[in-house]
Formats: C-alpha cells, sequence, structure tokens
C-alpha cells in the first residue's frame, strides 16, 4: 500500500476464513478480525517511511507470513 504523507487512510478489512488481527504498530492500528465481518481502519499518514503491518492473531498454517507494507512517500 502506497499513501502520501498527511493522507488519511481508510481501510476495510474482512477475514474470510477465521480469527486474525492487524497490526500497524508505527500508527497505532490493532484490530480484532472476526470471520465474515467487515473492520474499518483509519488513520492519518503523518509520517514518511516504510512500516509493516502484520497479523497479530496465531492463525493456523501460514500465519507467519501475513504482513504487508504501508509506504509513506
Amino acid at each position: 500500500i502506497t499513501v502520501q504523507k498527511g493522507d488519511t487512510v481508510n481501510l476495510k478489512i474482512t477475514s474470510v476464513d477465521v480469527d486474525h488481527g492487524f497490526t500497524l504498530s508505527a500508527f497505532g492500528v490493532h484490530e480484532q478480525l472476526e470471520p465474515n465481518k467487515t473492520v474499518e481502519v483509519e488513520f492519518v499518514a503523518d509520517k514518511a517511511g516504510e512500516y509493516t503491518f502484520f497479523c497479530s492473531v496465531p492463525c493456523g498454517r501460514g500465519h507467519g507470513g501475513m504482513r504487508g507494507l504501508l509506504v509513506v512517500r
């Protein structure tokens, strides 16, 4: 995900299988995701850099690979 510094970021996240978590610590985001329920996450990308987000709930096989990158330019 790439955004500009100062952007308001709005993510709609849905787990399609089991409980998951969405954590983006640099912006204080820590959400629990229940199956088939959409969670809306909103924050201001107020600092430039690259930030990792990840699943914060042990959810089974593949959990360790559940991560992504937020790039704020």
